[in-house]
């Protein structure tokens, strides 16, 4: 039982592998934040090729929400046979609202439609996507020096195309044979990479901040409390008038009785 499942491990170990295909990883986010987009360029490509398979690797730091892609660039179609560009992550299940400190690095593997991508003239395939930043963990009391400031770096290494043996798989059973191939893994940590600087605090101004929230919320229901009492008054006068009015207007019908 033992040679089998050896037999099998590695069987999906030598079918999938990177490849020598150039992909690069920019920033072409509008602004800074912690929200942005990044594009990847891949090729030159050949032109029979139908789709690319390209890994990518998400730090706890961040994460790719693969229903906001689907959502851009599957919506139009009916199935997502017909998308550009689609996704799936490995088994780590993505928390989407978890810090760093508590989150888990992932893998997404993307499906390009090199035939709709392609760009015709240079034979080089290109896409984006968005990439969201978690909140950084603060720095303790004595990590990190005056040059530091409050910022953390973020790393964001380039994706690596991937080739596989074995045709006529589904995404998730190509992922599957990814998780198993150690070498195409760790050739992710080797790619060249992007750096982003994301603000953090620190452990020490804990005390401070929670002093300077409560106040902001004191005064903010004081100041609604304010609103509420000056509107009261101008809400009880039309009544109050009109309640005049119709005395005044009884008068005068009384006068004009008499």
């Amino acid at each position: 039982m033992a040679l089998v499942h050896l037999s099998l491990l590695r069987s999906l170990t030598s079918s999938c592998r990177p490849a020598s295909t150039p992909a690069s990883l920019r920033d072409v986010s509008s602004a800074s934040g912690f929200h942005r987009r990044l594009e990847v360029r891949i090729g030159p490509l050949s032109s029979d090729e139908d789709e690319v398979l390209v890994l990518q690797r998400v730090p706890r730091e961040a994460f790719i929400d693969l229903d906001e892609v689907s959502r851009e660039y599957c919506a139009a179609q009916k199935s997502s046979a017909g998308c550009i560009l689609e996704g799936v992550a490995n088994g780590t299940f993505v928390d989407v609202e978890a810090p760093a400190a508590r989150a888990l690095g992932s893998l997404v593997l993307f499906r390009v439609a090199a035939r709709q991508a392609l760009q015709r003239r240079k034979r080089d395939l290109s896409y984006s996507f968005p990439l969201h930043l978690r909140y950084p963990a603060p720095f303790q009391p004595l990590e990190g020096g005056e040059e530091d400031g409050y910022m953390r770096e973020v790393e964001i290494h380039s994706p690596s195309v991937v080739r596989c043996s074995k045709a006529n798989l589904d995404l998730r059973g190509v992922m599957e044979q990814v998780e198993f191939s150690a070498r195409l893994v760790d050739s992710l940590e080797r790619r060249p990479s992007l750096v982003f600087r994301v603000p953090a605090g620190r452990t020490s101004h804990a005390s401070f901040v929670a002093l300077v929230t409560l106040g902001c919320l004191v005064a903010g229901c004081l100041w609604i409390l304010h609103i509420l009492a000056s509107l009261s008054p101008r809400m009880e006068t039309p009544g109050s008038g009109s309640r005049s009015g119709s005395g005044s207007g009884s008068e005068a019908n009384n006068g004009k009785s008499e």
